[in-house]
């Protein structure tokens, strides 16, 4: 979605009052524009154009019967004038972005503003068009769809409308547990390939044959001889060993093991040398009651970070935890919203360049069984059960005692962790932090629409009367259950505290303000 349409797409969602107040609409910028939607100058620029009231003129002129196109250049001018830029064009073309937004201006015109407002590219590249089809909306009536958007055989398509918000947690009416969220452009070659020049090659051929057949005969000797020094030597020629020579009693793997895991025998039947893939120098495979313990030695910290990358994530149903010593990542296939077959546990060392992973034989054995097998090997890092972002503990405590807070598994894919709080009072609060911003503003997005669907407007929450906080948004969820949301962009965590079996919507509004 380019910008104009995402500013047409907030005035649908928070009303088109959002342009009238340049505070209130910076801070539905921050909240509902993704990272790379706009650049700092644009979102500068735009929140001038309503801060200056050259939007406001440019609305007046075509409510007046002015042309379209006279009121954005007039209304351009005069914004480039107040701020002091010599940038008509840029001017002209932010108003023309807010006259989309509510329907006053085509899309063409907005894509004839931004041409010119744009960087010029490099005269050997074809610049793009500088009309695409759109039909203007008469003034004073909003487009009756969202604006169409060019297929690559460049005919328009209708765009659906903004897509629905998606439940939040404590909408099933079950103790405040949500449902699940299910949560390569072509490139051509420049320049073009230029033709090969042929020549005669077959004197060269005929030489370079000659030389690889001495070269070969030589290499296979050499082979030969190599081949004959392994036989009875137990390697593979002097690299790494493909199945581990070391011994496999529990005593010697546990001792090896010994930077990973202080007892890794423990509960373990027996262990058995596997192929080592690529990076490692040993692979392990062990039983226990309950399934199996891969156990890997890695050759350099690079191959354990590969392992790590491989074997964590930020998908919902999982815990995961990183300390100087190590990570720890757990897979629960238990909860609602968990996609996986069967639990599992992996941890690492940094120390040790080990690692290890637990995983259940079957989907009957929970991921408590396992946490159980981890803790009898006394683990160098720790199962995680409390919040530990200093960002989420620094915005908890000012409203719940973090002490009475524990970890859970994550309800939202992109998260790094997420807790749950007693509260007196009936009041359940979730809390969670987002592994990037992206996952942390669709999250929120999806909170302020149920707010706003529910005839809540856009809120900012702070204690000082000044310094802007994040956003609230308050609602009753589907099972009729008040609750209210907040959060905080610095940390890319939320709060969301809810009363479940009543839709006082004051009582959380008074716990809120006196927590």
């Amino acid at each position: 979605m380019e910008l104009h349409e995402s500013l047409y797409a907030l005035g649908l969602r928070l009303g088109r009052e959002v342009f009238d107040d340049p505070d209130s609409f910076r801070g539905a910028l921050d909240d509902f524009l993704d990272e790379d939607s706009a650049t700092t100058g644009d979102i500068n620029l735009l929140v001038d154009a309503v801060r200056l009231g050259a939007f406001s003129s440019m609305t007046s002129m075509i409510g007046s019967g002015a042309q379209v196109t006279a009121a954005v250049e007039e209304a351009g001018k005069r914004l480039a004038r107040d701020r002091g830029s010599a940038d008509v064009a840029g001017a002209q073309w932010a108003c023309a972005v807010l006259g989309f937004a509510i329907g006053k201006v085509s899309d063409a015109e907005v894509r004839r503003y931004r041409t010119q407002h744009a960087t010029p590219l490099p005269p050997s590249l074809p610049l793009p068009p500088t009309q695409f089809p759109g039909q203007q909306a008469p003034p004073g009536v909003p487009p009756t769809q969202r604006p169409g958007v060019p297929t690559s055989g460049g005919q328009p398509t209708a765009a659906g409308p903004p897509p629905p918000a998606q439940p939040l947690y404590g909408q099933q009416g079950s103790g405040g547990v949500p449902p699940a969220h299910v949560n390569v452009p072509q490139h051509s070659s420049w320049p073009p390939a230029q033709p090969v020049r042929k020549r005669k090659t077959w004197p060269i051929l005929v030489a370079v044959v000659a030389v690889l057949a001495i070269i070969g005969g030589g290499a296979f000797a050499v082979i030969a001889l190599q081949g004959d020094d392994d036989e009875g030597g137990g390697g593979n020629g002097g690299g790494k060993p493909e199945v581990t020579d070391l011994p496999v009693d529990l005593e010697s793997v546990t001792d090896r093991y010994s930077p990973l895991a202080g007892d890794i025998g423990a509960g373990l039947d027996e262990c058995e040398g596997v192929e080592a893939s690529d990076g490692a120098t040993e692979q392990l495979e062990c039983g226990f009651a309950d399934g199996t313990l891969a156990l890997a030695t890695y050759e350099t910290p690079e191959d354990l970070e590969a392992s790590r990358t491989a074997n964590t994530g930020t998908d919902a149903g999982t815990r995961y935890g990183l300390t100087d010593a190590g990570a720890i990542y757990g897979v629960n296939n238990g909860s609602a919203v968990s996609e996986a077959d069967v639990a599992s546990i992996y941890w690492d060392s940094n120390e040790g360049k080990q690692s290890g992973k637990f995983t259940a034989s079957s989907d009957t054995v929970t991921i408590d069984q396992l946490v159980e097998a981890l803790h009898a090997t006394e683990p160098v890092v720790a199962w995680p059960t409390e919040p530990v972002d200093e960002g989420m503990l620094e915005l908890a405590g000012e409203f719940v005692d973090v002490d009475k807070c524990d970890r859970i598994d994550t309800i939202q894919a992109g998260e790094l962790e997420e807790s749950i709080c007693s509260v007196d009072g009936g009041i359940t609060v979730f809390m969670g932090v987002f592994e990037t911003q992206k996952a942390f503003k669709e999250y929120r997005r999806n909170a302020l629409q149920q707010g706003a669907d529910d005839g809540y407007p856009l809120r900012n929450w702070n204690f000082d009367g000044n310094t802007r906080e994040g956003a609230a948004a308050e609602y009753l969820n589907t099972s009729g259950d008040a609750v209210r949301y907040w959060d905080k962009p610095e940390c890319r965590c939320y709060m969301e505290a809810s009363l479940t079996g009543s839709d006082d919507l004051q009582k959380l509004e008074d716990w809120w303000v006196n927590a």
